[in-house]
């Protein structure tokens, strides 16, 4: 587990990096700022979202177990 934590920061970084430009990219295809398919814009919205949701569970979850390692 400790060698999993290692790279955490890379991960979560790299996810919510990821995360917000393909939600914003998602935004203006389905607001038509973009001439693409509707579908693809609520397909890379719920994409981004979900890199989102990655990055901050996992930096959470590596703040947690820091937390735990420092009170033993």
């Amino acid at each position: 587990m400790g060698s999993a934590l290692e790279n955490a920061p890379k991960i979560s970084g790299s996810s919510i990096i990821t995360g917000a430009i393909l939600l914003i990219a998602g935004v203006l295809i389905v607001t038509e700022k973009v001439d693409a398919p509707m579908a693809l814009g609520i397909v890379i919205s719920v994409m981004g979202l979900f890199g989102l949701l990655f990055g901050f569970t996992v930096s959470a979850a590596r703040r947690l177990v820091s937390a735990f390692k420092e009170d033993q």
